[in-house]
């Protein structure tokens, strides 16, 4: 296909794109709006404000929220037509093996993301909260915004979720022989250490146990990967190997000489050269019994006699070489 119709292709698949997700979106924030998706989303943190309220200072805060909730909903809702899209337009580039392992990649990735958002909203967000508000001064009295509350909460829950996409990340880069098992297993310390410097950044919250909460399952996920790892890649050259000795099979198939004639064409080949022998004797014993002259008569009877006597001798040698032949060939 020319460039300019996969750019066209490609125009036409974006389109699709964006129209799912406009309806996602709105879909979401008729949802969102009937279900009080406020209440589930300050739930972690209502048993710390002691009976008070989160605070808004615009007119518009409600709306924000609920906006920006429906249109991360939106999207999840128009997933399958995003996916569904971008498998068109790149399914006829990829090899048959290539899409077999498309499917478990995509649940995997959904998988992990949605481990992660969970463990940051039922585990990590809660803990987070409680370390923060428990440091209490009598100087200050609590008074949290709503916007401020909700992006710390949708952040957090996003940032693991995007962490826990590392074993994918690894293993594509493990496929295309940028990295390999040996040299992950290698450098494990390291890990350690930029998971714990990766959770320093990625949590919101200073608190140690925000930090922990990311990093052991971060270290964790790593392991699992190398793992993996190993696993693809001793499935790869095994695969390698099997298809390197199909083709020192069929080379050697070429290079080795003919198998000699099987039984039947053998025993073919002796009733043509018998059939052969008596039609010559045929032809000979006519030319001996054409007219000759009376003084040459007693030497063509003699003659003929002769050729008669070969003819019968070469005609029992061909039996009897037959003869042998079938025996060989029943043994």
């Amino acid at each position: 296909m020319p460039f300019l119709d996969h750019l066209e292709e490609l125009r036409h698949r974006l389109f699709w794109i964006a129209g799912a997700v406009v309806i996602g979106v709105v879909v979401a924030f008729i949802l969102l709006s009937k279900l009080d998706i406020i209440r589930l989303l300050e739930r972690p943190i209502l048993p710390l404000l002691h009976g008070q309220k989160l605070i808004y200072t615009h007119p518009g805060t409600s709306f924000h929220i609920l906006l920006n909730a429906s249109l991360v909903l939106g999207i999840i809702l128009a997933a399958p037509v995003v996916v569904g899209q971008l498998w068109g337009f790149l399914a006829p580039a990829l090899y048959a093996h290539e899409k077999k392992v498309v499917v478990p990649v995509l649940v995997s990735m959904v998988a992990l993301f949605l481990a992660g958002v969970a463990l940051s909203y039922f585990v990590v967000l809660p803990l987070t909260l409680r370390f923060l508000m428990s440091i209490e001064s009598t100087a200050l009295t609590p008074m949290i915004s709503a916007t401020d509350y909700f992006d710390f909460a949708i952040s957090m829950c996003l940032a693991f979720g995007a962490v826990f996409e590392v074993p994918i990340a690894i293993l594509a880069l493990t496929a295309l022989g940028l990295i390999t098992p040996q040299f992950l297993s290698r450098y494990r310390r390291h890990a350690i250490v930029a998971c714990l410097i990766a959770a320093a950044f990625i949590t919101p919250g200073a608190d140690p146990y925000s930090l922990f909460a990311l990093a052991i399952p971060l270290y964790l996920l790593y392991e699992l990967s190398v793992g993996v790892a190993f696993f693809v890649v001793r499935r790869r050259q095994k695969r390698q190997r099997r298809r390197e000795a199909e083709d020192l099979a069929e080379r050697e198939a070429e290079l080795r000489p003919a198998e000699p004639a099987p039984a039947a064409v053998r025993r073919l080949m002796v009733v043509l050269a018998a059939t052969a022998v008596s039609l010559a004797s045929a032809h000979l014993s006519a030319q001996v019994t054409t007219p000759t002259p009376r003084a040459g008569r007693a030497r063509a009877d003699t003659l003929r006699r002769d050729s008669t006597q070969r003819d019968t001798t070469k005609r029992d040698t061909t039996q009897r070489e037959l003869i042998k032949w079938n025996e060989t060939d029943s043994v």
